[in-house]
């Protein structure tokens, strides 16, 4: 009984390590776009121009909430890449399928749930304190917790990766 834990345990880290080596290929481009431009453009954007033309000048406390919500777009737009793979490997490679021979479908499924929210959350890291460099005063983080911040986007990144996993399973073609 314990030894079939233990292999399932085994065959669960291994699809993980399989998938972050497919998606390690990928992670300068993620770096660069989803840690190093989305903040930047965005901090200008809604942190600068956007609080300063609806609330006044020198308004940073309101620029950063503003500022705060669109940490929300990259986590959406990397989780979907993550967890519609199941969706589409119907059509494609079929390698969903395989893993399915393999392991129950519950771990499947909790195996891309937790790889996608975990590889999103360690690309949104920067988030926050590149837009913060960037942007300096703009960005208010006087009273910012950065353990609670770093957890809520973790937490946040968990349940995108979750909803949209349950998207992906609902969906037919």
């Amino acid at each position: 009984m314990l030894s079939a834990k233990l292999q399932t345990l085994r065959i669960f880290f291994q699809f993980f390590r399989r998938d972050l080596y497919v998606n390690l290929k990928q992670i300068k481009h993620n770096l660069i776009n989803y840690a190093l431009i989305f903040p930047a453009s965005f901090g200008i954007s809604f942190a600068y121009f956007q609080s300063n033309i609806f609330f006044g000048a020198n308004n940073e406390h309101l620029g950063t909430i503003i500022f705060a919500g669109t940490c929300i777009i990259p986590i959406v737009i990397l989780t979907s890449h993550f967890t519609f793979a199941l969706l589409f490997d119907l059509e494609n490679d079929r390698y969903i399928d395989y893993q399915i021979t393999i392991l129950h479908p519950r771990f499947v499924i909790l195996e891309r749930i937790l790889f996608s929210s975990i590889y999103t959350f360690m690309i949104s890291i920067p988030y926050f304190p590149v837009a913060k460099l960037m942007l300096g005063s703009a960005i208010d983080t006087t009273n910012t917790s950065w353990p609670c911040l770093f957890l809520m986007l973790y937490l946040g990144t968990l349940c995108c990766s979750t909803y949209q996993q349950l998207a992906a399973c609902l969906l037919k073609q």
